[in-house]
């Protein structure tokens, strides 16, 4: 599939390692699951780490469905990839996406932006650019990978929850040519161009607390609530260098998704456009001032409350 050109192509089955070498293409390993389908492994690759040394160590089974617009995760694949929970503040505060079954019901999924990685044959990860997911329990994951063994109730009692599982979309299909090769079973698919940013060229953790300049000052920026670190750090990584000067965000605690992007007041042609996606400006709080324009992060207030902000800016400090 070449989604650019919206182009389709077929091959016989035995020259699909063929066609995906000379393409370029990555080879993702798949397993067969119920009705026919095909899953690979899916984990999260975030975008923000504290120390070069954190990366993925958890994955789910992924169903390819090149029929649905949206990727899912099950709570219980939110749950072992982010850590997330159903009451936690950043899901209650996410906007909707409502899916409707083959047989009529429905389910309101809550949207985060995350960055997610495709797990491929030698261990290596493919980084599609981030797409806004959808987490829930649709009926497609009882039905293709089952439920536990167990009960969710103390003593194994209680409902049995689903396994976690995923399903990947065409938000993340469309974004480079792929292969399906159902017989082998096998997905191929390109890298994406551009992405992620070298190690060098990303944003580095500055410290615990909120981003402060060389005045103790909070830098001039825009504000957002049920923000993920790859939503924050993604809007950081679109705009022009320069223009964005970091970012703070709080994962966890009663704080949970509020993000800060720091964009100067004079850009307003950048603040119209994160405007028209959920980022408003903030002001300086009552007997305080905001940094002036030109400044940079220095450093951070430092660690007020357990799960405070995180800091990450161009340039990483000691702290």
């Amino acid at each position: 599939v070449l989604p650019v050109e919206q182009r389709l192509r077929l091959h016989r089955a035995a020259d699909a390692d063929a066609v995906a070498e000379a393409a370029g293409l990555t080879r993702l390993p798949a397993e067969d699951l119920a009705s026919g389908l095909i899953g690979i492994r899916l984990t999260h690759l975030p975008l923000l780490k504290k120390t070069e040394e954190e990366g993925p160590d958890e994955s789910v089974i992924a169903i390819v469905d090149t029929g649905s617009a949206n990727t899912i995760l099950n709570w219980p694949a939110a749950e072992k990839l982010l850590g997330l929970k159903r009451d936690d503040r950043v899901i209650k505060e996410a906007p909707l996406l409502r899916a409707i079954g083959v047989g009529g019901g429905q389910v309101d999924m809550p949207l985060l932006t995350l960055s997610l990685g495709l797990i491929s044959g030698d261990q290596q990860i493919l980084a599609p650019r981030p797409v806004r997911v959808a987490i829930g329990d649709a009926d497609i994951f009882s039905q293709i990978v089952g439920r536990e063994e167990k009960g969710s109730w103390p003593f194994g009692l209680g409902p049995k929850p689903q396994r976690a599982c995923a399903l990947i979309g065409q938000d993340v299909w469309s974004q480079q040519r792929y292969l399906l090769s159902a017989s082998d079973p096998a997905v191929f698919m390109a890298a994406a161009q551009d992405w992620p940013p070298p190690a060098a060229e990303r944003l580095q953790f500055i410290g615990i607390g909120d981003c402060l300049d060389n005045g103790g000052r909070r830098l001039q920026g825009l504000q957002k609530l049920s923000c993920t670190l790859d939503e924050a750090a993604a809007e950081c990584y679109a705009l022009p260098r320069g223009k964005c000067k970091g970012v703070a965000v709080t994962p966890k605690g009663r704080f949970q998704g509020l993000a800060y992007i720091f964009v100067e007041e004079s850009e307003s042609a950048l603040e119209e456009d994160l405007q028209s996606r959920g980022w408003s400006r903030y002001k300086a709080p009552e007997g305080q001032e905001l940094a002036p324009a030109g400044a940079e992060v220095t450093g951070t207030t430092g660690e007020r409350e357990a799960d405070d902000a995180q800091c990450f800016a161009w340039s990483s400090l000691s702290t």
